[in-house]
């Protein structure tokens, strides 16, 4: 049966007039945005799970919204909408990896991340299977893999993972992939402690969202598994037998929505202050229907339907009144899934990465604290006045990074811009400390936008959102890395790139 989404554009707020001290952002009310993210989290739109009708309907209302208050398209784009080409891949339901005493079977024993394979050659071991000059590691030094399955522990020693690395651990799977394709490899095989298998097996062994180039790169051509071993230590096998059909893909439809105003100032204005949100989530479980409340819907609002509404009401604002330079604005899919959105982005811009001065990012999970903001990053910039005095007009006090340890710049889509040099922070609803109050509702069906909700604190953080984007858009000087940060020697990379007379100061 074919279901219809009734398209409903929720309540905006007029325009209003401004004066030197009143601005748009101060004619917001929480009614209006409240209309937003009842929308946005409403039910009809199943929790916006990326390449589901309900993240189109969702995409579709971003994008109309930036039609109608008079946002242009960016770059060579037609429209709002960037498509973005993602794949569900599925693991096949049988295949084995065999030794002379031993067969494994996927699901069980091992699962697939990359390849195919239907061959037997020679084991060699390399350590973690990792090469890293700065912590002088190299795995494959002295050994001759040509034709081999490699086999390696899983995660990386314990110098790399303390080396300030830029929360590179979330790509050491698909970096030991590429070191053992590039010499040579037939395959490589991950041991995994038993006592992590758990927690690994419940994502690997269902279908899951990845970027074409996911599927397509060379480094993908081999067999790549992850296999279970109770004590981690890798078996001394010495030849093993593959027979494991391919991962299976499907092509999604999946796009950024992307929005642009023209900044007011001509020496300014082919720069640009970038704003993003991502506005997918995690859609529905139907698994869940045993806890009691019989609710299957993940309906994301403050994770993260807080942050679209945010940027939708920078969008009204700044388009309103624009400021100085000019402001780009990305709703970003595909977020949950693994910064799919963001890391096609960076390498897809519609505006060269040079001409972007700063990355505004904002996300959520939850807030416990209604007189702050917490902002991921503030502590790596040069200054963080601007953000403060912005926030300060709203009532609020900003919290830097509360808690450091969970690595939590790390979680958003602020890290792709962060990782290419630009200065990039996520303007999070506030907490002092990562509680379970503030967390109660993460990733939950209980995130609703119901009558419960607090409106006023999202009317509040949403103004401190565009006034400190407007109060970067406007400034003289923007902040930058901060001296001896990690993303230091990126940020001179880039703005040092030939054509580029690099940020104005």
């Amino acid at each position: 049966m074919r279901i219809v989404i009734p398209f409903l554009l929720a309540l905006t707020v007029g325009a209003a007039g401004w004066t030197a001290q009143t601005l748009p952002e101060d004619s917001l009310t929480s009614e209006g945005l409240e209309a937003h993210l009842r929308f946005i989290a409403s039910d009809e739109l199943e929790g916006r799970r990326t390449g589901s009708t309900g993240n189109a309907v969702a995409a579709r209302y971003l994008a109309e919204h930036f039609r109608r208050w008079g946002l242009k398209p960016a770059g060579d784009l037609k429209g709002f909408l960037q498509p973005v080409p993602l794949f569900l891949q599925s693991p096949p339901a049988e295949g084995t990896i065999t030794t002379r005493s031993i067969e494994l079977h996927i699901g069980s024993d091992f699962v697939l991340l990359a390849g195919t394979a239907e061959l037997e050659a020679p084991v060699v071991s390399a350590g973690y299977g990792l090469v890293d000059e700065a912590s002088d590691v190299d795995d494959y030094a002295d050994l001759d893999v040509e034709g081999k399955i490699v086999v390696v522990r899983f995660g990386a020693p314990e110098r790399i993972s303390r080396s300030g690395q830029g929360g590179r651990k979330r790509l050491w799977s698909t970096q030991k992939r590429r070191l053992a394709s590039e010499r040579g490899a037939a395959g490589i095989v991950e041991i995994l402690p038993g006592n992590q298998w758990r927690r690994v097996v419940r994502f690997l062994t269902r279908p899951r969202v990845v970027l074409q180039e996911t599927i397509e790169g060379a480094q993908n051509d081999i067999f790549h598994a992850l296999v279970r071993i109770p004590s981690g230590d890798p078996p001394e096998w010495e030849t093993l037998k593959l027979d494991v059909p391919p991962l299976q893909a499907d092509p999604l439809a999946a796009s950024n929505i992307i929005g642009m105003i023209q900044g007011r100032n001509p020496r300014l204005s082919d720069e640009y202050l970038v704003l993003t949100a991502h506005y997918d989530h995690m859609g529905t479980d139907p698994n869940l229907k045993g806890d009691g409340s019989g609710d299957t819907i993940f309906n994301g609002a403050r994770d993260n339907g807080m942050g679209v509404v945010a940027l939708l009401a920078a969008a009204r604002s700044l388009a309103m009144q624009p400021p100085r330079r000019s402001v780009l604005l990305i709703a970003m899919t595909g977020e949950e899934q693994g910064l799919l959105g963001s890391s096609y982005y960076v390498e897809n811009p519609v505006v060269p990465l040079r001409k972007n001065m700063f990355v505004l990012n904002t996300d959520a999970a939850g807030f416990s604290d209604t007189g702050v903001v917490t902002i991921f990053g503030l502590r790596r910039i040069s200054d963080r006045t601007l953000f403060e005095k912005a926030c300060s007009r709203f009532g609020l006090e900003t919290i830097p990074d509360p808690a450091e340890n969970r690595d939590l710049f790390y979680r958003s889509d602020n890290v792709a811009f962060a990782r290419k040099g630009i200065p990039a922070l996520t303007f999070s609803p506030g907490f002092r400390t990562l509680d379970e109050e503030t967390m109660k509702h993460y990733h939950r069906p209980s995130d609703e936008a119901d009558d419960d909700f607090d409106y006023e604190y999202l009317l509040k953080f949403s103004q401190a959102f565009v006034a400190s984007a407007r109060s970067l858009a406007d400034a003289d000087t923007i902040p930058v890395w901060s001296k001896g940060e990690e993303f230091e020697d990126a940020w001179q990379e880039l703005y040092s790139e030939a054509g580029s007379e690099g940020p104005s100061y």
